[in-house]
């Protein structure tokens, strides 16, 4: 008895569980080396004087607003 490609999807319901649940795993992985990248970026800025801080960290903080909106978004929809 040969397996289907179609069989493969027939729990669909299943499937999307395990998907979202892949997706909020690896957004939360991001969000956690988000936070970890901005206080680098505090650190780094403490001990490295460059005209260009107040730009960093601004990135920094643009990135971890991304992490939060990622995981939100995984969770919600």
């Amino acid at each position: 008895m040969a397996l289907n490609f179609g069989d493969l999807f027939q729990y669909q319901g299943l499937f999307s569980l395990f998907f979202k649940i892949f997706i909020i795993i690896l957004s939360l992985i991001y969000l956690v080396f988000m936070v970890i990248m901005v206080r680098q970026v505090a650190v780094m800025v403490k001990t490295v004087k460059f005209k260009t801080n107040s730009i960093i960290i601004f990135i920094s903080f643009i990135q971890l607003i991304i992490g939060i909106g990622l995981l939100v978004l995984a969770i919600f929809i």
